[in-house]
């Protein structure tokens, strides 16, 4: 008789186990701006309860973010820029939890800056290129229509000539999504008086 009571207390003393197969599951490889995408957080286990965190924040819902009311599927109506960052989907039961994270991987419209559209010749050339890309976008540089050297999100060139008149075209591409986008500038080098 003396033996049940610590019989018991080994049992209630056992430790509980982890959530398993948490996961986050995206229904595109390829997330693009302005496509639909829905996130579906797996759990195995009985009757989990779901949340979604953002960047590490509580995820804030609208009309073009969605939750299923078990709180499982993520819907995106039309991904944009703003949607980008970390998703976390928190797992747990009265007895344990777990989490899964997720990175969506779009390019958004990208922009071209120039300080002047006309510039004297011996000048400096200084074209910037903006793209919001996860992962960070690669560039490439025309002008013309022809390629030219520069593969960063900055051209520059320290002394303008003449010919270096015409459409400059800035090209950033997702190299993991091949999502590609453009800009254009028209510059005008002149003979300086």
């Amino acid at each position: 008789l003396d033996l049940l009571p610590i019989f018991a207390l080994k049992l209630y003393t056992l430790s509980p186990e982890r959530i398993p197969g948490v996961s986050i599951k995206a229904s595109t490889e390829q997330i693009i701006e302005g496509s639909s995408v829905t996130l579906t957080c797996e759990a195995s286990g009985s009757s989990p309860s779901r949340k979604w965190k953002k960047d590490g924040s509580d995820l804030s819902l609208s009309e073009n973010v969605t939750l299923s009311e078990d709180n499982k599927v993520l819907t995106f109506r039309a991904v944009n820029k703003d949607n980008s960052g970390e998703y976390v989907c928190l797992v747990s039961n009265p007895v344990s939890s777990s989490e899964a994270k997720f990175t969506p991987l779009l390019l958004t419209v990208i922009n071209m800056k120039l300080s002047k559209d006309k510039i004297n010749e011996n000048d400096q050339i200084k074209l910037i290129c903006s793209a919001e890309s996860t992962p960070s976008a690669t560039f490439t540089w025309r002008q013309n229509g022809s390629e030219i050297i520069g593969s960063s999100a900055e051209f520059l060139k320290e002394k303008a000539q003449r010919s270096d008149s015409g459409t400059y075209t800035c090209e950033a591409q997702n190299n993991v999504t091949k999502k590609q986008a453009t800009a254009e500038h028209e510059l005008r080098v002149q003979t300086g008086k």
